[in-house]
């Protein structure tokens, strides 16, 4: 993302994983859940993400492709759409569908320290 300008703004992520669904239902966790809030971007980057990083746009795409429900979210495209947005997630993301509290995950973009120490990490788990 960071190659094609998308840089400031955060992720919320969710998905069963988060509510321990192993222990509860039995069962592995079957997708992720992803809400890109993204800003900032120039005409020409906004016309470039979609010819070259069609998954990020395409929740399809991005299902088929990488088992992940993900849906961009433009934070300076306008305000309202932006609360709405949020409204929306946050009334999904924070139940399971029993109704019972769950948490979101949130991933901020661009940090390149943290990503290579994370990397460091699962290198030496799976040893």
């Amino acid at each position: 993302m960071n190659d094609l300008g998308i840089k400031q703004g955060f992720q919320w992520l969710d998905g069963s994983f988060i509510e321990n669904i192993e222990i509860a239902e039995n069962r592995a966790p079957r997708d992720l859940d992803l809400v890109t809030f993204f800003g900032g971007l120039t005409t020409e980057l906004q016309e470039k993400i979609p010819v070259e990083f069609l998954e990020f746009v395409n929740p399809l795409i991005s299902k088929e492709k990488y088992k992940l429900d993900h849906y961009p979210v433009d934070y300076c495209f306008s305000p309202e759409v932006t609360v709405e947005s949020t409204r929306y997630w946050i009334q999904l993301f924070t139940h399971n569908r029993l109704n019972i509290w769950k948490g979101i995950l949130r991933l901020e973009l661009n940090t390149p320290e943290l990503d290579a120490e994370s990397v460091k990490y699962l290198k030496e788990v799976m040893l």
